[in-house]
């Protein structure tokens, strides 16, 4: 969008100026009129001009008008050809290949303390010069204009050979100097990520001894000779490579003693490596979907790896017990890995910075020693960050993996989905560091009260696990709990010597629930539970805080079954009294359940005083059916929840005033 003349004069005074400071009137307009009302220009020009003392102004400004009119490639550049020469490079580097990535991923792979090179520092650089953005999440953008000048700058490197060029990511000048064989030591990154044919002999690359970033996704056919196996490449410079069908049997065909970063999918590998390495740097390996992988090789030599993924290797074999010296170690996926007959797991457990173990669908392994075969066969899908320590069903024995993987203090996600768990053992409460715990699909019954002691837990997935009947007592940080298809849990179990309704959470009165928890729960035929004072059809519910009573209201109980079968909802409450507005916490509502919802009022979410009138919405049409119940400060007994029998007690659930007046309500229960 153009600015007009008005606009450009006050957004580049605004950028360039204090409010008191004095401005030359004929030096911003002379600007404003050759930035074309470009925004963007401005932004840039301004930080450009700041560099440079007031005096040399003027100067600048004759280089800037020698610039054509509207050529926003060669206004743009001019802040680029000020950069430093490593600056330079990085910000050609992210235009042409790690646009979107997250900053701190590109700092593990580019940084290199030999030749005191930082990019952190530098992409700081470059978000201060407004050439690089950093999003909320840590990704690095550019302003599409800037990005297609920094593309235009390599591309003038030899507009008619692209092979010349330091760096290639058009699919048609990749895919030219693949097949036509005409890559040269200028290229420093390709990246290739076309999913037509292509045929392309290996042999290209030893002509591009000089690249540092390789990234080939694709339906490419490599082929190769006995020659191109017997021969190592050298890649000297590479840090960060994915190739997708990697063609070569072993790593060490390739030398590369500064790389970061391997990712080969459906690699021909048939073991990692052989004899002598060096890859004193490589922070991450991914082989995964490595059909032809049997056995990894030692891993001496690899202190720095953090990442380690054999995901999908079938026919993996052996995973050798020189894994204990991966000091580094965070993350080892061995999902699918249905071929391996021993995991040395009393190396495994001596990891000290082993944060995620995944074996999912890993159906065939034997234990240590003290341990014995199982199957543990699983139809779970694929975790996103979560960690899958596989347990099996040891008849009268205990799990004893469990009692194994207890020691892994560091482990923050673990996830047991679908291994036939019968019992958890009381030594799960040692993992203190866990934050998500997924259980779901085994067999087990309930959860020993050590479950109490995992003070980090957030999450807790026990969906279908059908003989579940009640929860512990719940850590302190959980605010959310799958528990769809536990047909026999009971969220809010009636005692009947107390005649109440106990939830088991630790709240405290003084400051009633610290967190909201969400639940979901089968549907029952019974909807709404009794204990619920008010009920209403649809996405509507009301009530008046009762005037009557002298215990103060600090909390609410919110339960509802949706309309679909999948619903992100976030409900929202008004106390229309005073005015004011909360949204509670957003949730994936899932099919065929209900979600049980322990809130908190307060001065961080919503006050709410006698008399107060408060209206619950949620989306339109997302919910078939709905029901609270107020919590008062005396329903805190001990670390429980306590709610009286909705019969013993003459609350909101009877208030005349609220039937009588309420049009929000109706209990057609």
């Amino acid at each position: 969008m153009l600015l007009n003349r008005r606009e450009s004069l006050n957004l580049f005074t605004r950028l360039m100026f204090a409010r008191d400071e004095p401005v030359s009137t004929m030096f911003i307009n002379e600007v404003v009129s050759h930035a074309g009302g470009l925004p963007l220009v401005l932004k840039v020009w301004s930080r450009h001009f700041k560099q440079y003392e007031r005096e040399e102004w003027p100067s600048v400004l004759e280089t800037l008008k020698r610039i054509p009119h509207g050529d926003v490639h060669k206004q743009l550049k001019m802040s680029y050809d000020s950069l430093t020469n490593r600056a330079k490079k990085l910000f050609l580097d992210i235009a042409c290949f790690f646009y979107g990535y997250p900053k701190d991923f590109v700092v593990k792979v580019l940084q290199d303390e030999e030749i005191a090179f930082f990019p952190k520092n530098e992409i700081q650089y470059l978000v201060d010069k407004s050439l690089v953005e950093i999003t909320d999440s840590g990704s690095l953008q550019m302003h599409h204009a800037i990005r297609e000048m920094g593309q235009e700058i390599v591309r003038q490197e030899n507009e008619d050979e692209p092979g010349q060029r330091t760096r290639l990511r058009d699919e048609r000048d990749v895919t030219r100097v693949l097949t036509e064989c005409s890559g040269t030591e200028s290229v420093e990154s390709i990246m290739l990520s076309s999913y037509s044919e292509v045929e392309v002999q290996v042999e290209v690359f030893r002509k591009m001894s000089n690249l540092r970033l390789i990234q080939l996704n694709g339906n490419t056919s490599w082929s190769m000779s006995s020659d191109d196996e017997r021969t190592p490449f050298c890649f000297r410079k590479l840090k960060y490579m994915v190739w997708e069908c990697f063609p070569f049997k072993r790593i060490n065909s390739i030398n590369m003693t500064k790389v970061v970063v391997l990712r080969l999918m459906n690699s021909k590998l048939e073991i990692l490596w052989e004899g002598i390495k060096s890859l004193k740097k490589l922070r991450i390996l991914d082989v995964n979907d490595s059909l032809s992988l049997t056995k990894t090789g030692d891993f001496y030599g690899l202190e720095n790896l953090e990442e380690l993924d054999f995901k999908g290797c079938r026919n993996l074999k052996e995973l050798h017990h020189s894994i204990s010296c991966l000091q580094k170690l965070a993350i080892l996926d061995l999902t699918r890995s249905i071929a391996l007959n021993r995991i040395p797991w009393e190396m495994i457990v001596k990891l000290p910075s082993l944060r995620q173990l995944t074996l999912t669908k890993s159906e065939k392994i034997l234990t240590t020693p003290n341990l014995r075969r199982y199957n543990a066969s699983s139809n779970m899908p694929e975790p996103n960050s979560l960690t899958d320590p596989v347990c099996p069903k040891f008849g009268s024995e205990k799990p004893l993996f469990l009692m194994e993987v207890s020691c892994l203090t560091n482990l923050s996600h673990l996830s047991m989905r679908g291994c036939n768990v019968w019992q958890i053992p009381k030594e799960i409460g040692n993992l203190v560091s866990l934050q998500t715990l997924d259980l779901s699909e085994n067999t087990f019954s309930s959860l020993p009260d050590s479950f109490s002691n995992l003070s980090q837990l957030a999450t807790l997935n026990i969906a279908d696990c059908s003989r579940l009947r009640l929860l512990p007592l719940i850590p302190p940080n959980l605010t959310y709990i799958i528990a769809s298809g536990c047909w026999s849990l009971d969220v809010m179990p009636f005692d009947s010597t107390q005649r109440s309704y106990i939830f088991r959470t630790k709240v405290c009165k003084e400051s009633s629930l610290s967190k909201s928890i969400v639940i979901h729960i089968p549907m029952r035929k019974k909807e709404i539970p009794d204990w619920c004072s008010y009920q209403k059809r649809e996405g509507v519910l009301s009530f008046v805080a009762p005037t009557y009573i002298s215990k103060k209201l600090c909390g609410i109980i919110l339960y509802a079954k949706n309309t679909e079968s999948l619903w992100i909802l976030s409900p929202k409450m008004f106390n229309k009294t005073k005015n004011t507005s909360h949204c509670l916490t957003e949730m994936e509502l899932r099919y065929d359940s209900v979600f049980v919802m322990f809130y908190p009022l307060d001065h961080t979410t919503l006050v709410v005083e006698a008399g107060d009138t408060v209206i619950f919405e949620f989306p339109q049409n997302s919910i078939l059916r709905c029901g609270l119940r107020l919590i008062y400060d005396s329903d805190v007994v001990d670390s429980d929840l306590v709610i009286q029998h909705v019969n013993d007690i003459q609350d909101d659930c009877i208030n005349q005033d609220e039937h009588s007046n309420d049009e929000y309500n109706s209990d057609d229960g």
